[in-house]
């Protein structure tokens, strides 16, 4: 059962309110700040066509992204974006053999961001955590991940082994409000025309295990705030779909958890799913979105912001 933590409800402004360097609104811990001069490098990830989608567009966004992007007045940090040669294929087994490959030659990252399509989406979202268990549908090879139960499914206990002893669920180490905020500031102006967002651009508060809640992921509402966000809809979302997306999440966070012998150390990893439309236009306008995501990305890590462990929260 959810524990909800209530907050005054108030005018929506007329404007997103900006991303600022002082204290959050949310429960967060500050972690040592980044020099602002100091390159970050970002890994960036896309994915193999699946079911009846010839082409992913989370790939093909993520190939378009420029190798670098250079500091300027607002974003001081100067970025290298690295992608893999390939896509990463819709297939679990081929996520568990990928995966160290992708880490082991590109050692040296900061962020990780996870590219996905969810085909039955018109928008853009930021995913805030990731589960262990439960997947149940088939990948491209037919095979589900579960419980060893059906007699095509790839047994968890000895596939997964290192997994056991991971939480149930995992979630970034981002301040996933602040980032959220950033992301929304910082998408360039394309399209023209307005946006509503779904849902209080406030956190409401925290559910157990310490996984941040949007008050749109647990029954969406509408407001009448309409921002000019270029005819964009950007969403957090706490449901990742249970499917390859979600498990290539999870599996990138539980590397960076069992990496800390306390398992307290940061985890540099954020998923973004794209939708599924694949014209000249709406690639553009996926870059844009990844781009911003990505300075959003860098500049909440350099100012030290992250979430809090579920332990420290009070509710």
């Amino acid at each position: 059962m959810a524990r909800i933590i209530s907050t005054p409800t108030s005018t929506p402004p007329s404007s997103p309110p900006p991303a600022t360097d002082g204290a959050s609104s949310g429960p967060i811990a500050r972690s040592p700040p980044l020099p602002s001069d100091k390159e970050v490098t970002v890994l960036v990830t896309g994915f193999s066509p699946f079911s009846s989608y010839l082409t992913n567009t989370s790939w093909s966004i993520a190939s378009r992204l420029p190798t670098n992007l250079s500091s300027t007045p607002i974003h001081p940090t100067p970025i290298r974006i690295l992608t893999p040669s390939s896509p990463i294929r819709v297939s679990y087994t081929s996520v568990l053999a990928t995966l160290p490959q992708i880490y082991k030659q590109h050692p040296d990252v900061d962020i990780v961001l996870h590219i996905g399509m969810a085909g039955g989406r018109n928008y853009y979202t930021l995913e805030t955590k990731a589960r262990r268990d439960g997947y149940e549908m088939k990948d491209v090879d037919g095979r589900v991940l579960g419980d060893g139960d059906g007699e095509d499914d790839i047994r968890w206990r000895g596939r997964v082994k290192e997994w056991e002893e991971c939480p149930e669920v995992l979630e970034s180490e981002f301040d996933t409000e602040d980032v959220w905020r950033r992301w929304v500031s910082a998408v360039p102006d394309r399209r023209g025309g307005g946006t509503k967002l779904h849902g209080s651009i406030k956190f409401l508060g925290c559910v157990e295990l310490g996984l941040c809640i949007l008050s749109d992921t647990i029954r969406p509402v509408k407001t009448n705030t309409v921002y000019d966000l270029q005819g964009m809809d950007l969403r957090p979302s706490a449901d990742a779909g249970r499917y390859l997306c979600e498990f290539t999440y999870y599996a990138s966070l539980a590397r960076y958890y069992q990496a800390q012998s306390d398992h307290q150390g940061d985890k540099p990893v954020m998923f973004l799913h794209v939708p599924a439309d694949h014209s000249e236009q709406a690639l553009q306008r996926g870059k844009d979105v990844a781009i911003g995501l990505t300075r959003a990305l860098v500049e909440s890590r350099r100012l030290g912001r992250r979430a809090k462990a579920s332990s420290d929260l009070s509710v």
